[in-house]
């Protein structure tokens, strides 16, 4: 037979080890999952704000082409529950600066700038060029 102390099981110390090493094991785990939900969440708000922008840019090229002065209306924007745009920004093509400004020469060709906020506060801006058909 085998000594007494060979036959022992483990003791408290030893128990007391593993218990706090599982623990640590399990707060980590948790950790990384919970940072890893709210890094989903965040994606899908940025996603979604990518595509409403996309959405408004290609909402703003269906639109006819409306002259300087514009009229009150103006070129419309989407809207999405919890979305915020911005209402178009129109620029428009002045040769003799060589570039965009609110010029009161109208040359056939606008610069529609519209920025879209998220509800967590991110935002994206789009900047869509027209032309006079």
């Amino acid at each position: 037979m085998g000594s007494l102390r060979s036959r022992q099981g483990m003791t408290f110390i030893e128990v007391l080890i593993a218990v706090a090493l599982l623990g640590v094991i399990v707060v980590t785990m948790m950790a990384g999952l919970s940072s890893i939900a709210l890094a989903t969440g965040h994606h899908r708000q940025q996603t979604t704000l990518d595509l409403l922008v996309r959405s408004e840019a290609e909402f703003l090229k269906s639109q006819a082409y409306i002259p300087k002065p514009p009229p009150a209306g103006s070129y419309q924007n989407l809207s999405a529950a919890g979305y915020t745009f911005s209402a178009p920004s129109v620029l428009y093509w002045d040769p003799a600066v060589g570039t965009f400004s609110l010029a009161n020469n109208e040359n056939g060709l606008q610069q529609i700038s519209v920025t879209v906020t998220a509800p967590g506060g991110g935002s994206e801006q789009i900047i869509v060029l027209k032309v006079q058909p």
